[in-house]
């Protein structure tokens, strides 16, 4: 089948009618969906409101915690400060020491430029290159 084709098979079906059984049994499952998705949500925001009431009611506060009372001739007396000596600063020294290598400065590449021509004038090789000195891997 060609476009031609499918756009004529298209155009004979709109305008024959749609039955209306289909239309009465296609509205029912869209609504039954709809509900299905409506008591799904209803119910899971319902269970989250009664875990928060029960968070709530059955989590003890800090108020209702009770505590063993402290004898009055106890709290009265106050316990004597240790004297704590602080030994002196020692002055601690890295067991690492860095040593910073001065870099040795290089004298600046030079170009070099090789330029062939060829018997054709419209032709021409131009080498270039950079040459470094070559770094010691020691």
């Amino acid at each position: 089948m060609n476009d031609e084709e499918l756009s004529e098979l298209f155009g004979e079906m709109r305008e024959e009618p749609v039955p209306v059984d289909s239309l009465v049994r296609t509205r029912m499952r869209v609504d039954q969906g709809i509900r299905r998705k409506t008591d799904w949500t209803f119910a899971a925001w319902a269970a989250v409101c009664a875990a928060l009431l029960l968070a709530v009611l059955f989590v003890p506060s800090r108020e209702t915690r009770t505590s063993v009372p402290v004898p009055k001739t106890v709290a009265h007396r106050k316990a004597p400060q240790p004297q704590i000596e602080t030994p002196a600063p020692v002055s601690v020294e890295p067991a690492i020491r860095r040593q910073h290598r001065v870099r040795k400065t290089s004298p600046p590449p030079q170009t070099v430029a090789i330029r062939i021509e060829t018997p054709d004038p419209d032709v021409v090789i131009v080498l270039v290159s950079n040459d470094r000195p070559e770094r010691n891997q020691n």
